[in-house]
């Protein structure tokens, strides 16, 4: 009798299992992460020139500044998929705040192009 009842457990035991592999392989590990990556380069809208030092943000919180050639490099994972905040903004005051709404999840290569407050 005992036999039984252990042969039982190991069958309910590989029964869920292969629920959970199949829950798994159907609908993806319990928490999907989706990739955002974004670069590309700010440049002034007039002359074409690479922006310098232009503060660049995610969601409101700064992810860093544009390179010597106005580059920038952006690679976030969320658990969600919705729409992110994009800002560049120059903290000297010259230039004019750029926003945009990103909801694409593909990865994306951009042109900013800041007009002058000048």
């Amino acid at each position: 009798m005992k036999i039984y009842k252990w042969l039982r457990g190991l069958m309910k035991a590989s029964a869920l299992t292969t629920v959970m592999f199949i829950m798994q392989a159907c609908y993806g590990p319990p928490i999907h992460m989706h990739q955002v990556q974004m670069s590309g380069v700010v440049v002034d809208k007039t002359s074409g020139l690479p922006l310098k030092d232009i503060e660049y943000q995610v969601d409101g919180q700064t992810w860093g500044y544009t390179d010597e050639n106005g580059q920038f490099d952006i690679l976030k994972y969320d658990e969600i998929e919705s729409g992110h905040q994009l800002s560049f903004v120059d903290t000297v005051g010259h230039y004019q705040t750029f926003d945009t709404l990103i909801r694409d999840y593909e990865v994306l290569d951009l042109k900013i192009k800041l007009e002058s407050n000048q």
